[in-house]
């Protein structure tokens, strides 16, 4: 390497003689041989090269294998399957009985900690107690269905409060109370006890006992907005309770949403039924004395057409072009006819 620093002037006319002789050298070559910068054989220009070598690839991080159990020990004892455990984020959510957070002594236990450990580590990071629902006895229910990618909550349901944690902010969402299209009177201890929560698009739907479906919309998180279902129909047969969402998709038309509830369900008994093959530029304007009825007709919003509504069956009724367009009173009188 050619010094940075002055060099004597001997050490100067050695050095640049035996610069002289290697390039005179290298012009020359082998007759043979090709030029510099040229590839033998090709005459066309070699790639250019680098004197710095590159530097060795820095190799990926090795993914860590999802495992296939923790052995996490929980604060509180769980109902059996009030556990839920998320293997790939190492996320575990319980409902556990705190006996530490009683307030009636005489109640042995009382399921309302909502609890989320970290289970490489095991640390319990969130610890929320949640208030007695309807009876210190009376616990919160875990629902693991509720978990899916686009939201990416867990909820657990109560008689007055819904509560979900929020796995993309690590966080504990704001409580939720029910909310329905009418007052609902308890005619029991059982009336309006937990059934279950289930997850449609951006929409948290859960189900109480007797009083049948309500719905939060979670597009916002920081704000949860109640849904108010548009009808509601009393079933004749089963005394169920069936509610019909009418929900924006996109500005001006909306999709309907019939919820059900099957007692008998092994897995999740809620059943929801978007009626519509795509949202309709339907009017969510009707009497009152429509929505607890069997039959209901949603117009459009210029009055071309109209779309009818088995409340019994849970289905859309195909209407005639011809019928669609009449008054809604001569369309229920064509729908009670067919």
């Amino acid at each position: 390497m050619i010094p940075l620093y002055p060099a004597s002037s001997t050490k100067r006319s050695a050095l640049i003689s035996s610069l002289s002789l290697l390039l005179l050298f290298t012009a020359c070559g082998d007759p043979g041989g090709a030029a510099i910068g040229e590839t033998a054989g090709s005459g066309t220009e070699a790639p250019a090269t680098s004197s710095t070598p590159e530097p060795p690839a820095t190799p990926a991080p090795a993914s860590r294998p999802v495992r296939e159990a923790h052995n996490c020990q929980l604060v509180g004892k769980a109902l059996e399957d009030g556990d839920f455990w998320i293997a790939e984020k190492e996320v575990l959510l319980v409902v556990v009985a705190d006996t530490a957070e009683l307030y009636d002594q005489s109640y042995p236990e009382s399921y309302r900690s909502f609890q989320i450990y970290n289970t490489l580590t095991c640390d319990l990071i969130g610890n929320h107690v949640m208030p007695i629902n309807k009876s210190p006895d009376y616990p919160y229910y875990l629902y693991p269905e509720t978990y899916e990618p686009l939201n990416q909550v867990i909820c657990a349901q109560g008689t007055d409060f819904v509560y979900c944690y929020d796995l993309q902010r690590n966080e504990m969402l704001m409580p939720m109370s029910p909310e329905y299209r009418s007052k609902r009177r308890a005619t029991d201890a059982s009336s309006g006890l937990p059934q279950g929560l289930t997850v449609w698009d951006r929409y948290l739907f859960g189900y109480a006992a007797e009083f049948g479906a309500y719905a939060f919309d979670l597009t916002n998180k920081r704000q949860i907005e109640p849904v108010i279902p548009l009808a509601e129909y009393l079933h004749r047969e089963t005394g169920i309770m069936n509610q019909l969402f009418v929900i924006e998709r996109q500005p001006g038309v909306f999709q309907a949403v019939y919820s059900n509830f099957d007692y008998d369900a092994e897995e999740n008994p809620i059943t929801l039924s978007p009626l519509f093959d795509q949202p309709l530029p339907i009017s969510t304007r009707i009497s009152a004395s429509a929505r607890n009825n069997n039959l209901l007709v949603l117009q459009y919003k210029d009055g071309s057409s109209a779309v009818g509504i088995d409340m019994d069956r849970g289905e859309r009724v195909d209407l005639p072009a011809e019928i669609a367009s009449q008054s809604v009173g001569d369309i229920i009188d064509w729908m009670k006819k067919r």
